[in-house]
C-alpha cells in the first residue's frame, strides 16, 4: 500500500477494532488483588521544536496526564439473570445495566434477540417483516427514533443516477443510511455510485465515485435534502487549464469552511499534489505553492488547521501543520515512518495516526502521545506498545481509547481524558460464554463494546462514559 493511501485509510476509517483483523495476544491473566489504583503520577513533558524556514514556533503550555487504574476488576453481568433488568423492552430489546465503576465509568448493558447494528449513535435492527427500525440509548430505556426514506434521481457533471437513503434526526444532528446498492455502469464501462454525507454543520454532500474500488475519483456537490436540488459548486474551477472533473485523480476531499475545500490532484495517484480550493472565488492553488513545501501529496483538515503530509525516500514522510488564517506552518514530523503492527520498530520515529490532533509515536524504545497541532510530546505513565496501537480518538479530539484483546473478552479498556489531564485504566472479565469481537467510540462521550451469543443468537451491547 502506498504511503499516501495508508495515510487517508487512516484518516477516513471508522472508529472500530474489530477482532478478526486485529492481532489477538492471549495474556496471562492477573490476579484481582494484584490490580492497585495509582494516584497523580507526574508525566515527563518532553518537547520538540523544528527549525526551518517555513516553520513558526507555537506556544506550549505544561500537561500533566496521571494514571489512575480501577481498583476492582469489571464482571460483566450473566445474561441468564434478569435481576439486573431495569425496563420492559420496547420491540425486542431489554436494557441491562450495573453502578459504575469506582465512580469512574458509568455502564450499561443492552440485550438484544435481534443482531444489532448502529448508525451514528444510534442502534439498528430488521423486525420480522424486515422493515429497519432505529433507537437511542436514553435514561436506561431505547427510545424509537423517527425515520424517513429518501429516493432520488440526481445527475452531476452530466451523469445520472440514484439515491436511497434513510434520513434520521437525532438531538439536532442528521443521520444517514445508504438503504441498497445504486451502483450502475458508464458509457465508457466504469462503475460509477452517488453516496451522500453529512458534513459537520450538517450540510449535505452528494458525492459522484468513478470505479470507487480504486479509490481515485470523487466529485462533490451540494444537495438539498428537502428540495432534491443539487448544487455544482466546482464547476468553473480548474487546474492548469483543466477543470477539476477532467483529472483523472481527484480524491482526499475536505471541508475547511467558508467556502475552501482541500483536494488531491493529478495525472496519476504517484504525481498527484493537494490543492487549496475557493469556491467562492473560483480559484485553486497548491500547498506547495502556499507553503514552500516542495511536495505535498496529501493533506487533511483537523478542527480548523489543514495536516499536510509530504511523502520523502525510503517509505518516510514529513508532516506539517498549516494554519490557513495565519498562514504559519509548524512542522510536527520529520523523516518519520509509519507504526505498523506486524513490523519491528527500531530507533526511527515511528507514528501512529488515530485520524484526529492527538497520535502516538515512538522513538528509541519511547512511547509519546503528541499534539499534532503543535508538535508537542508527552509520555503517559502506564502505556504499553500494544495499548498505542489501538488508539481510537473521539469526534471532539478530547479523549483517547486504547483497549487490549484477550481470547474472547476485552481485557484491559483505558481513556486519556486530554481535558483532565488523566488516563483511566480498567481491567475486565467476562463471566459469560460471550464473545467481544468490537470496541468503538458510540459518540463523542460513550465507548461502544459489541458482542455475541453464537448459541442463542442474542446481541450484547455495553457503553461506557466516564463519570461526571
Amino acid at each position: 500500500m502506498k504511503l499516501d493511501n495508508l495515510w487517508e485509510a487512516i484518516g477516513k476509517m471508522d472508529d472500530k477494532l474489530i477482532v478478526d483483523v486485529i492481532e489477538l495476544k492471549n495474556k496471562e491473566k492477573n490476579n484481582t488483588n494484584q490490580w492497585w489504583i495509582g494516584v497523580a503520577v507526574a508525566i515527563v513533558i518532553v518537547f520538540s521544536t523544528f527549525s526551518i524556514t517555513y516553520t513558526v514556533s507555537a506556544e506550549f503550555r505544561e500537561w500533566v496526564i496521571s494514571l489512575f487504574q480501577i481498583k476492582e476488576t469489571e464482571v460483566v453481568p450473566k445474561t441468564e439473570s434478569d435481576n439486573n433488568k431495569i425496563t420492559e423492552s420496547i420491540a425486542p430489546i431489554s436494557l441491562y445495566a450495573v453502578d459504575s465503576i469506582e465512580d469512574v465509568f458509568e455502564v450499561q448493558y443492552l440485550k438484544s434477540t435481534n443482531y444489532m447494528s448502529t448508525i451514528g449513535s444510534l442502534f439498528t435492527h430488521s423486525d420480522d417483516s424486515g422493515s429497519i427500525k432505529y433507537y437511542a440509548a436514553e435514561n436506561s430505556e431505547f427510545i424509537p427514533v423517527e425515520a424517513e426514506e429518501i429516493k432520488d434521481k440526481v445527475k452531476l457533471t452530466g451523469i445520472t443516477g440514484e439515491i436511497d437513503f434513510t434520513r434520521i434526526k437525532y438531538r439536532g444532528n442528521l443521520l444517514l443510511r445508504e438503504n441498497r446498492d445504486t451502483s450502475f455502469m458508464l458509457d465508457d464501462g466504469n462503475e460509477a455510485i452517488f453516496g451522500l454525507e453529512v458534513s459537520n454543520n450538517n450540510e449535505v454532500w452528494l458525492t459522484l465515485y468513478k470505479n470507487p474500488q480504486s479509490d481515485k475519483w470523487e466529485y462533490w456537490a451540494i444537495y438539498d435534502l428537502d428540495t432534491g436540488e443539487v448544487s455544482d459548486i466546482l464547476q468553473g474551477i480548474s487546474v492548469n487549464g483543466i477543470e477539476l472533473k477532467n483529472y483523472p485523480v481527484l480524491r482526499q476531499w475536505g471541508n475547511v469552511g467558508n467556502g475552501i475545500y482541500i483536494v488531491t490532484l493529478g495525472q496519476t495517484v504517484e504525481r498527484a499534489e493537494a490543492y487549496l480550493i475557493d469556491i467562492n472565488g473560483k480559484r485553486a492553488v497548491s500547498f506547495s505553492e502556499l507553503t514552500g513545501i516542495p511536495h505535498v501529496s496529501s493533506a487533511k483538515v483537523v478542527n480548523d488547521k489543514i495536516m499536510l503530509l509530504e511523502s520523502i525516500p525510503n517509505d518516510k514522510f514529513n508532516y506539517y501543520c498549516y494554519d490557513y488564517s495565519m498562514n504559519t506552518v509548524t512542522e510536527i514530523y520529520n523523516s518519520a515512518e509509519y507504526w505498523i503492527s506486524e513490523e519491528e520498530g527500531d530507533n526511527s520515529l515511528r507514528v501512529r495516526f488515530s485520524g484526529g490532533r492527538y497520535d502516538f509515536v515512538e522513538e528509541k524504545g519511547i512511547i509519546y502521545l503528541v499534539d499534532e497541532f503543535t508538535g508537542t510530546r508527552l509520555t503517559v505513565e502506564g502505556i504499553t506498545e500494544d495499548l498505542a496501537e489501538s488508539l481510537l480518538i473521539n469526534s471532539d479530539n478530547n479523549k483517547i481509547l486504547v483497549s487490549s484483546f484477550g481470547d474472547k473478552t476485552i481485557e484491559q479498556i483505558g481513556i486519556i481524558d486530554i481535558d483532565a489531564d488523566r488516563f483511566y485504566l480498567m481491567k475486565r472479565e467476562n463471566n459469560d460464554s460471550v464473545t467481544e469481537f468490537s470496541i468503538s467510540w458510540n459518540d463523542a462521550n460513550h465507548i461502544m463494546i459489541e458482542a455475541e451469543n453464537n448459541v442463542s443468537n442474542e446481541s450484547y451491547i455495553y457503553l461506557y462514559s466516564l463519570a461526571e
